[in-house]
């Protein structure tokens, strides 16, 4: 008995269409995720979210004013972290 094995090309797929879930290992399809605030519809997993992402999902569009945007981290006590 002869198998004929037909070899099919890879499809050109453009990154970024796909994301795997942390948590059950599937393929996801990205514009889904989005569209559940970043949660897998098969096993819902909560992938992580920017805190800028975050705000935009709590509050209204257009309501939330950043105060102080050039504002960085002091360090008063001279921390050295160990590498």
């Amino acid at each position: 008995m002869a198998w004929n094995i037909i070899r099919r090309k890879k499809r050109d797929m453009p990154n970024g269409l796909w994301i795997r879930c942390e948590d059950c290992s599937r393929m996801v399809y990205k514009k889904e995720v989005e569209e559940g605030l970043s949660v897998c519809p098969k096993c819902n997993f909560h992938f992580r979210i920017t805190a800028r992402n975050r705000l935009d999902i709590l509050l209204d569009e257009g309501s939330f004013e950043e105060l102080y945007p050039d504002l960085i981290p002091g360090d008063p006590l001279k921390f050295v972290d160990r590498e």
